[in-house]
């Protein structure tokens, strides 16, 4: 199944509205996510399979919010094996 079936898509899409609303911070590092950042910033939301693709996890399985960099970084790999370096903090506000 793709990531671009259309049950897979609405999962997701509830998951960022869910997100937003409740301001939930990346599952993997902890740190808050802007969900109002394009789609191709290293910061912006992803949907994170809880359970890897590659290690037999469903694209319709547990979901939780991440930053695209986590995400990347972390692979295939549990959570628990992962230990992700938090966001480095700009010394000035944009």
């Amino acid at each position: 199944m793709a990531r671009n079936n259309q049950s897979y898509q609405a999962k997701a899409k509830a998951l960022r509205r869910l997100g937003k609303a409740k301001n939930l911070p990346c599952w993997i590092c902890g740190q808050p996510i802007d969900y109002d950042l394009d789609y191709r910033d290293r910061w912006s939301f992803t949907a994170d399979h809880v359970k890897p693709l590659a290690r037999g996890g469903s694209m319709l399985g547990a979901l939780r919010p991440a930053h695209r960099s986590c995400n990347a970084k972390r692979g295939d790999l549990s959570k628990s094996f992962f230990i992700p370096k938090p966001p480095s903090n700009n010394s000035r506000t944009w």
